[in-house]
């Protein structure tokens, strides 16, 4: 399965002032798919530091927002005949092994699951800080967090980011693309809800491993074996951010209530770090009041 996988999989990289690994992880990735697309969002563009002939470079020479670039890569990808969409960040890099492990998986999968498939997800490292990030499945309980260990995979996952995430083309028709209102926070959460109120399913395949930094954190504070990783996030993005949040609770609430309670209890730890571990606290606060605000009139744009 690992083959064919990898014949009728493009990726797509949606690039911003891309860091210099870019081109080391693009060269990881570049023999485990049969097409590379890159969507740049760089004011001016950038140069490339890649020889590979099967990859795609467009440059909007603007910032468009993540979801449109998004959109035009997967778009791109469809109308060159490819039945599988491997989403990836700039500063995102698989393992050597990924895509053969997402064929494995895919694979075992009964019918009945393949058809049902919204996307496979990989199993999260932070290289930098060295552990594993938890996933949120639902449950009885509504939702639990749960860790890979020595489980082949985990079905039912409630939500996952974009990067690393393997999207079979026939989700796109089915639950339509990224929603491009809310440019780039939360478009992910959105896309999971989006298909999970449709009836499919988000499976964590385990051995696929993807080595990624989640948010902006620049200190790690450590108690015992809990880390605390605030974002800092400038306050223009904390206004995207709740503004988004409030955006996608307001869609969800009723189809998916567990996200929503998961997310508010994520909200509730996120703005205590801000107040006890984060510089700009007042810029930021009312930044995320307006947003909340916005969020709650139903401004997307």
């Amino acid at each position: 399965m690992g083959e064919p996988l990898k014949e009728s999989t493009a990726t797509v990289v949606v690039t911003f002032h891309p860091p210099d690994e870019l081109w080391e992880n693009l060269k990881v990735i570049a023999s485990q798919v049969d097409w590379i697309i890159i969507i740049d969002n760089t004011p001016g563009g950038i140069n490339p530091r890649i020889q590979e002939e099967r990859i795609t470079i467009l440059s909007n020479k603007r910032n468009i927002g993540l979801a449109r670039a998004q959109n035009l890569g997967i778009g791109l990808a469809i109308s060159m005949g490819y039945e599988w969409v491997l989403l990836l960040d700039q500063d995102s890099r698989p393992a050597p092994d990924f895509m053969e492990r997402m064929g494995e998986y895919y694979k075992s999968l009964s019918p009945e699951d393949q058809s049902n498939l919204l996307m496979l997800t990989p199993n999260l490292y932070d290289n930098t800080f060295g552990f594993f990030y938890p996933r949120i499945v639902k449950s009885s309980f509504l939702f639990k967090r749960t860790y890979c260990k020595d489980r082949k995979g985990i079905p039912n996952a409630l939500i996952t980011i974009s990067s690393g995430s393997l999207i079979p083309v026939r989700s796109f028709y089915r639950i339509g693309f990224m929603d491009d209102s809310l440019f780039i926070d939360h478009v992910d959460n959105d896309f999971c809800l989006r298909g999970l109120s449709s009836g499919l399913v988000i499976h964590v395949v385990c051995g696929a491993l993807l080595f990624h930094r989640l948010g902006n954190y620049k200190k790690v504070y450590s108690m015992g074996s809990f880390l605390i990783k605030p974002s800092f996030y400038p306050p223009f993005r904390r206004y995207f951010i709740y503004r988004n949040r409030v955006l996608v609770w307001r869609r969800y609430f009723k189809k998916v209530p567990s996200f929503v309670l998961h997310d508010a209890l994520v909200t509730l730890y996120d703005l205590l770090k801000i107040a006890l571990l984060e510089d700009r606290r007042r810029e930021k606060f009312k930044a995320i009041f307006e947003g909340i605000l916005d969020g709650w009139k139903g401004y997307s744009h």
